[in-house]
């Protein structure tokens, strides 16, 4: 169950996106697959996908197809979901690296600067 009290202490990387026809919003699908495989099992660290879409079928479907092994939510009100507006999402896709203190490491990650933000703030060689 995903919870702030499971998330306390560790990395956690936030990835926000959108269904696109041209690549089912999933862009960056090589380099988080790359640092779910890296560091998925790191328990100092969490990896959330936001899927900014109306319908959540959709969503399901696109997580399933692309075999997305991380947590994963879908945000269905953008204009007052309160982790899109926290975050200034859009546009999509876009991904934030939070220290274990809660304090904003890395904003507006895309491609391979996610992998790079994620091994440097683990220490990974």
């Amino acid at each position: 169950m995903l919870s702030k009290d499971n998330l306390r202490g560790r990395f956690v990387l936030l990835h926000f996106w959108q269904p696109n026809p041209q690549y089912n919003g999933l862009a960056d699908l090589p380099s988080l697959k790359a640092v779910a495989n890296q560091f998925g099992k790191d328990d100092r660290f969490a990896m959330i996908s936001l899927c900014q879409v109306n319908d959540p079928a959709v969503a399901l479907r696109i997580i399933k197809d692309c075999g997305l092994s991380w947590a994963n939510v879908v945000l269905r009100d953008l204009a007052l979901d309160p982790m899109a507006i926290d975050y200034n999402s859009s546009p999509t896709p876009k991904s934030f690296l939070i220290g274990p203190d809660g304090t904003l490491i890395a904003r507006d990650l895309k491609g391979t600067e996610v992998e790079k933000a994620v091994s440097a703030a683990l220490g990974a060689k």
